[in-house]
């Protein structure tokens, strides 16, 4: 564990040095036609922000409101659909590796039972972006393995 830890550490630290820009945080939920604002670092002077989203599938550019080294604020389109939109920072050719916006990030599960769920029983999730519109599912396993989808 130790020697994977070093390497990222390694691997982050290389890229730094070659100016690779690199996002660190993406305000998100974000609905289109709102401002998302990126933090990170090497994203130079001329940053252009590329996104994709579920439906167009393919990198294009976004409308960058404000931009510096370490900051870059840009619209979602409003003609998008809300969703999961991947974005990307594209510094002088270089290409940051790209992050989610919008993607479900659940932080903690409570069940009636606190850490369980008794049957019948209510299973609350908190998060974030984890129901767009009520269409999101949850799919859980009992300790047999029997899979359940929950509707949210």
């Amino acid at each position: 564990m130790k020697w994977f830890a070093t390497m990222l550490a390694f691997a982050f630290c290389m890229d730094a040095a070659l100016g690779a820009p690199r996002i660190f945080w993406a305000s998100d939920p974000v609905r289109p036609g709102e401002t998302v604002m990126l933090q990170g670092g090497d994203f130079g002077t001329n940053a252009v922000v590329e996104i994709a989203g579920s439906e167009t599938k393919r990198w294009t550019r976004a409308q960058v409101l404000q931009a510096d080294d370490q900051c870059a604020k840009f619209l979602l389109p409003p003609d998008w659909k809300m969703g999961i939109v991947s974005c990307r920072v594209n510094a002088d050719g270089v290409v940051s590796p790209p992050v989610l916006i919008n993607a479900p990030a659940p932080w903690w599960l409570q069940g009636d039972s606190g850490g369980a769920v008794s049957p019948g029983g209510r299973l609350r999730v908190f998060g974030r972006s984890l129901n767009f519109g009520g269409r999101s599912r949850a799919r859980l396993a009992d300790e047999a393995g029997k899979v359940f989808t929950l509707l949210a």
